[in-house]
């Protein structure tokens, strides 16, 4: 699996896909895209190429409250009794998003597109959000 980009020489185009939001100010000019905890946040659409096929996932909402349905997916986050990590990944079976709850922190399933981990809270707030694509630097 390979993620789909218009021109692969151009940096920006990989990080628009699957856009993560920062939890970090670069400057006090520069505020972060999401402030934490939070109860969800927006992540951007993706593209990748599967056997050949690209295989597009909108922008998608991500919340630790709900959950609901397409046309307008929203994801709610996994773990015990909502306190745990979740971590979203392109399936490398059928390209979409997966998201799945897990006890160690950076062990993805294998052949997949890591894309994030975040952590929620007892109190149901994400409490961390780490940016797990690849870099390309």
């Amino acid at each position: 699996m390979t993620e789909s980009v218009a021109d692969a020489t151009k940096r920006v185009n990989f990080q628009n896909n699957y856009a993560v939001p920062r939890t970090y100010a670069l400057s006090a000019l520069i505020p972060p895209d999401v402030a934490l905890p939070c109860s969800g946040f927006t992540l951007g659409s993706g593209s990748v190429v599967l056997s050949g096929n690209v295989i597009t996932s909108p922008t998608t909402y991500f919340s630790s409250t709900t959950k609901v349905a397409n046309p307008n997916p929203i994801y709610k986050f996994v773990g015990s009794l909502g306190i745990g990590i979740t971590q979203c990944y392109v399936d490398p079976g059928s390209g979409q998003l997966a998201t799945r709850a897990t006890q160690t922190s950076g062990v993805f399933p294998a052949n997949c597109l890591p894309i994030f981990e975040a952590t929620v809270d007892g109190a149901n707030r994400i409490t961390g959000l780490v940016d797990w694509r690849p870099s390309y630097i």
